[in-house]
């Protein structure tokens, strides 16, 4: 059917009465065509319809009020059931099957058409495609009518933004059309786009702290401005003039664009960003500059239900920096120079000439096979020992992250130990606090690509920024920089008794988690690199560290990589860990397994400590010095070999600097190995000394005190000898001086003689 535009005039309806205008080939009016939607009639096709819809559907024909006597009409006949009694063919309002249409013409048809003409003009103002062209006297067939609404549709649905998902699967965006909030008018309700508040008040300049804060209470919901204390003490007090200076004119601009860069950003990623779910093998990875903006996001608290750790699943930790922000008290050491080194992160990035190029990985690992400990075979891989070093820095490591079940800790908000204080210097691994569901007992979290941009020293309360940090670590072949973090979360032993962790239960679950972290992935399963990792839930969680050093040794065994143990100041520690590693060495791993458990059982009772424990268990097999020599001459073969062949460190089909890295790292582990060969051998010395001590103890205070007895004789039978002798020679001489007396007129040369003997007699 053919539509001219002059139909769609409200004025030719006054006129059809008075005139009885008949149009050519029985076409519809206007008001007629809700009853034939099935046509596919489409009024985007007219660009004079969105000024006179208001009019045409609030205009009510009065003859359609008044009775039709006489006359007849040009009208289609209606469907619905009317009884009127009229005189003419049928009314609009639909007459009966008798002729004539009268005053009681088919309400329900009316009903009918109004709910139709509703409908109509509610889905033309939900069309937002309206074409300018009308083309006139144009014959086109229905069903290409039915086809170009439908990608009219698809079209509607791609502009929608296919990265915009609102569900318990997806990251939720600031910046989608589903985050609303609620204003109150009176009585009634309105919900308004969070998005467009947000773009209104990021657009303008943030010139003070006072601006700042009132930004935060119009986009928090029910901050109270009082409660901004920490965020206030840091901006005007921790940051010295020119501090601030940058900060507000340079600086804080800068995150604003970023944010405002997200839609873009996520157009460019074209696709909803899943969640890391507990129970399912994910992944996800994302451009660098997409994760800039989300983290400014974070910085202005924009992420929703990010200020809080979820009580509801998704299980995800706190997002937003909100708690670093508020409180009652001025802001802590700690969560000072936290803020430190994020503006450093930002100031780094924002900048002209830093490469924004890469990706960053988040993989979640689940192990379902179980090994069985107690059947094992294999035999321990290296161990290098450092005490002074630090976990991330280590080039081709795989670095392990001492995480909470909640990907993150505190980082923000008040903990400050070895995760919290890796995701503040390496600031793009927040991403995975928005994403990574809380871990399961069998499951962990690799992330590949995050660079660090801040060096820092001490740690808790005493960690403090120092100073920027520029990562230059390579990219790999999917163009992540070549740094690898594995989070495994240990069980909180803080609020149990220390003993428990011994038993059965809690060591499966410990050495399933670590094994979980250490074997290879499919992901990088030609990656067998070396493990560079430390004291495991060793601090806030009340872990014992020789338990979870032996816990680790075992679980790098069935993965076949070394480990590289970082004791963090403890040497002591180190050198009792590589002495029972040297004992050990030689041992399955079923062996060592069924140590630990003989020691849950039956160590504990003797107060020893893990290590006395094994080292009674090995000299029971081992007693002589040469057998203990035997060990440690092939502990350090064996350590050549391992590393120079590859061993257990997988490097070997890597690139010349690669290579280099593990020759130097070789090199290294001889000469420590070397240079505590000599403290080990005496440290075995001293220990079976101490060992026949204590077996042979009364034995040895009897021999002490026959000793003693027998020198006390001595001393006393040597003061009498010296008694006699002085009694011997006094008595000599008083003879010598009366034979002197009665020889007088004897010869000069006897009494020289005599005298000569006198002599010799005193000196003896």
């Amino acid at each position: 059917m053919n539509y001219q535009g002059e139909w769609l005039n409200t004025q030719n309806l006054k006129k059809k009465r008075n005139n009885h205008y008949k149009p050519k080939n029985k076409q519809l009016l206007p008001t007629q065509i809700g009853s034939h939607l099935g046509e596919g009639f489409n009024f985007a096709n007219d660009n004079n319809y969105q000024q006179r819809s208001n009019h045409n559907y609030n205009h009510k024909n009065k003859h359609n009020q008044q009775n039709n006597r006489g006359k007849s009409h040009n009208k289609p006949r209606g469907r619905g059931r009317g009884r009127g009694r009229g005189r003419g063919r049928g009314g609009e309002r639909g007459g009966g099957r008798g002729s004539g249409g009268g005053r009681g013409g088919g309400g329900r048809e009316k009903d009918k058409r109004k709910e139709k003409e509703k409908f109509i003009r509610k889905n033309y103002q939900q069309n937002n495609t309206i074409s300018n062209n009308y083309q006139k006297n144009t014959n086109t067939n229905t069903n290409t009518k039915k086809s170009t609404n439908t990608n009219t549709n698809t079209n509607l649905n791609t502009n929608k933004n296919i990265w915009d998902v609102w569900d318990k699967k997806h990251l939720l965006l600031p910046c989608s059309q589903s985050n609303t909030y609620t204003i109150i008018q009176g009585n009634n309700k309105k919900s308004l786009s969070k998005w467009y508040l947000i773009q209104a008040l990021l657009k303008g300049k943030i010139e003070n702290c006072t601006k700042f804060c009132r930004l935060l209470v119009k986009i928090i919901p029910n901050l109270d401005p009082d409660n901004l204390v920490p965020l206030k003490s840091f901006l005007k007090e921790k940051l010295d003039e020119v501090g601030r200076k940058l900060f507000f004119d340079s600086l804080l601009p800068k995150i604003q664009r970023l944010v405002l860069l997200l839609p873009q950003e996520l157009s460019k990623y074209n696709k909803p960003i899943p969640l890391l779910l507990k129970g399912r093998l994910n992944k996800v990875e994302l451009p660098r500059t997409l994760i800039a903006s989300l983290l400014a996001c974070s910085f202005f608290c924009l992420i929703p239900y990010g200020d809080t750790v979820s009580s509801r699943p998704p299980y995800l930790n706190r997002s937003n920096f909100t708690n670093l922000y508020t409180g009652k008290k001025e802001i802590g050491s700690d969560n000072e120079n936290k803020l430190r080194c994020f503006l450093n992160y930002f100031h780094y990035y924002t900048k002209k000439d830093t490469p924004k190029n890469g990706v960053i990985g988040f993989y979640r690992n689940r192990l379902d096979q179980i090994p069985d400990w107690k059947n094992l075979n294999n035999k321990l891989c290296g161990l290098t020992i450092d005490n002074n070093g630090l976990i991330e820095n280590t080039d081709f490591h795989l670095q392990v992250d001492f995480a909470n079940k909640y990907i993150g800790g505190g980082v923000l908000s008040s903990g400050c130990v070895q995760e919290e204080i890796r995701f503040t210097v390496c600031p793009e691994l927040l991403v995975s606090c928005m994403i990574c569901e809380k871990l399961g007992k069998n499951e962990t979290l690799l992330m590949i690509g995050a660079k660090r941009y801040s060096n820092y020293k001490g740690y808790g309360k005493a960690f403090e920024f120092v100073s920027g940090y520029i990562d230059k670590a390579p990219l790999d072949s999917q163009n992540r920089c070549e740094i690898q973090l594995i989070a495994i979360d240990a069980k909180n032993f803080s609020r149990m008794d220390p003993k428990v962790q011994f038993s059965p239960k809690y060591l499966n679950r410990e050495t399933e988690k670590i094994y979980c972290g250490f074997r290879k992935l499919q992901i990088n399963q030609f990656d067998a690199r070396p493990i560079a990792t430390g004291n495991l839930g060793c601090g806030v969680f009340a872990g014992d560290k020789q338990l979870k050093a032996l816990l680790q040794l075992i679980a790098a065994a069935e993965a076949k990589r070394d480990l590289l143990y970082f004791t963090f100041g403890d040497p002591e520690f180190g050198e009792g860990l590589m002495n029972v590693y040297s004992l050990l060495k030689e041992y399955p791993i079923s062996r060592i397994w069924k140590m630990l458990l003989q020691y849950y059982s039956q160590g504990q009772q003797n107060n020893n400590t893990i290590f006395q424990f094994i080292y009674q268990k090995c000299f029971e097999k081992i007693p002589s010095e040469n057998s203990n020599n035997y060990i440690l001459n092939k502990n350090i073969s064996q350590t050549k070999i391992v590393y120079q062949n590859g061993n257990g460190n997988g490097n070997g089909n890597g690139n010349r600097k690669r290579k280099n890295e593990e020759k130097n790292f070789t090199m290294r582990n001889i000469n420590q190995t070397q240079q505590k060969e000599k403290r080990i051998e005496n440290t075995h010395q001293q220990y079976q000394n101490n060992q026949i001590n204590q077996n042979n103890q009364v034995d040895q205070n009897n021999q002490t005190n026959q000793i003693n007895q027998t020198n006390q004789n001595n001393q006393v039978n040597r003061v009498n000898q010296v008694n006699q002798m002085n009694q011997m020679n006094q008595t000599n001489q008083n003879n010598q001086v009366n034979q002197m007396n009665q020889d007088q007129d004897e010869n000069i040369e006897d009494s020289d003689d005599d005298f000569f003997n006198i002599e010799l007699d005193g000196y003896h």
